[in-house]
């Protein structure tokens, strides 16, 4: 995205550096928006009935 707006041209680590802060700006929404309430749920099962049908 960021060399589609052709902030490549500013050089290799002003590029690079920028790239990653928003790696990881990007990554820590995902986690604390999505991933982190979808885990609260991976041990949950229904509950057992007390008599077979």
């Amino acid at each position: 995205m960021f060399a589609a707006y052709g902030w490549n041209r500013w050089g290799f680590w002003p590029y690079t550096v920028l790239s990653l802060l928003a790696t990881v700006a990007v990554a820590a929404l995902s986690w604390h928006l999505v991933e982190r309430h979808a885990l609260r749920g991976k041990d949950w099962t229904p509950a057992r009935r007390s008599h077979p049908v």
